[in-house]
């Protein structure tokens, strides 16, 4: 079976609807490739005026020998000329070995041949078993008991399923900048990783800071961090890893002798002069059960907060730019946003890390730990951790499980 991107090549111009296929072959000699059941309910949809039919069943091979069309060998095709005249509608489940064979004939999808769109759901299906991508991805669960892996930064070969420990930690937010890996220790601060993931230097953070989300600004060599026991935002120098700034989200709240933070201030991403931070709580109420979850816009040039992109959310996390679109999850409730104000897709468990391969969306899911406060809002709380690839135009995902792993926090999609 060919992998997913060679799929993706071979498919451009071979998919399309029955409206566009049935312009694309008027006046043409329509040949099928396939006699059976997408061959006849291909024609209940439309009568197509069928020159001949082809299948590598011999059987079938004879004058008017099937539903009254002459069945040949698919080499016949190898020596149509001119192949201008001629469209093949594919009506095999082998679609993909049959646009190679031909391509190899000479003819082009989109222009001599294509599949007949009741295969599409195949095609999609084809295209969700034949992903082979390698994900990296960070957990934070500090448990290491036999039935758990602990937390630390991992590699899923999404081809084969196996999935390999990098490091150990309780890590969160981390990020790639000229071959080296930044990540989020809740111990040992932010660990500066080489293309072997060895710790080659660190940045020490204050005790109980809580690092998270991790942003890195190419451009200007800055690396943000956010720190969630303090509700800061901390800046440093990409290259010489000095603190230069920070960015305070509000101020310490303390009662009866106790500092407590009050946003839960978690992810980030970086965009041009705009900081993207995700927070449990913009009037800072999480003491009393209050989550008012938002995505602020802060600018980094006159360091004020802008406003708020999204509001009303419920334990919000990974803002990322995708597609010149800002994208996030609210992940209490599963969702997935796109675009302002729409819920593109949900899941039904506690979704956080997104990336994109600019075909599907990956999106972290986490052992539910809070899904008591879901009993009345859904009928189907998973507890499953893993990670769903998800297609934007038809809707459907494919969920990759990590057995052993509990939580995943961040996610970047390497190959």
């Amino acid at each position: 079976m060919a992998n997913n991107k060679e799929n993706t090549i071979m498919a451009v111009g071979a998919w399309m609807s029955f409206d566009a296929l049935i312009d694309l072959t008027a006046g043409k000699k329509i040949v099928f490739w396939g006699c059976f059941d997408f061959f006849e309910k291909s024609m209940k949809k439309y009568a197509f005026p069928v020159e001949f039919l082809v299948d590598i069943n011999t059987h079938l091979h004879g004058k008017k020998s099937h539903h009254g069309f002459d069945v040949k060998d698919p080499s016949v095709l190898e020596h149509l000329e001119p192949k201008s005249d001629y469209f093949i509608i594919v009506s095999s489940s082998a679609f993909y070995e049959i646009f190679k064979v031909l391509e190899k004939y000479g003819f082009a999808p989109g222009k001599h041949f294509a599949a007949t769109p009741l295969l599409n759901d195949m095609r999609i299906i084809d295209d969700f078993y034949s992903i082979n991508s390698r994900v990296i991805f960070s957990s934070s669960d500090a448990s290491r008991d036999l039935h758990n892996r602990g937390g630390g930064l991992y590699q899923m070969d999404m081809g084969t399923g196996v999935i390999e420990k990098k490091i150990s930690g309780v890590t969160r937010g981390f990020a790639f900048y000229e071959g080296s890996c930044f990540v989020a220790d809740a111990d040992k601060g932010v660990r500066v990783l080489d293309q072997s993931y060895e710790d080659i230097d660190c940045i020490k953070l204050p005790h109980g800071a809580y690092p998270h989300g991790i942003a890195i600004d190419a451009k200007k060599k800055r690396l943000y961090l956010v720190l969630s026991r303090f509700d800061q935002v901390h800046v440093y120098d990409i290259e010489s890893l000095k603190e230069i700034d920070i960015i305070k989200i509000s101020n310490k709240y303390e009662r009866s002798g106790r500092s407590f933070y009050q946003h839960h201030i978690n992810d980030i991403c970086v965009d041009g002069d705009s900081l993207y931070i995700s927070m449990f709580s913009r009037t800072g109420t999480m003491q009393v059960n209050w989550y008012n979850g938002t995505i602020l816009d802060f600018d980094t040039v006159d360091k004020v907060v802008l406003g708020e992109v999204a509001s009303g959310l419920w334990m919000p996390h990974s803002p990322k730019v995708l597609k010149d679109s800002l994208a996030f999850l609210n992940s209490m409730r599963g969702e997935l946003y796109l675009e302002s104000h729409k819920v593109e897709s949900r899941f039904n468990g506690f979704v956080r890390g997104l990336d994109f391969d600019g075909k599907y969306y990956y999106i972290g899911q986490s052992i539910h730990r809070y899904f008591d406060l879901m009993k009345d809002t859904s009928n189907n709380i998973s507890v499953d951790a893993g990670i769903h690839v998800y297609e934007p135009m038809t809707h459907a995902s494919r969920f990759f499980p990590t057995p052993t792993i509990k939580d995943i926090n961040t996610l970047i999609v390497t190959a």
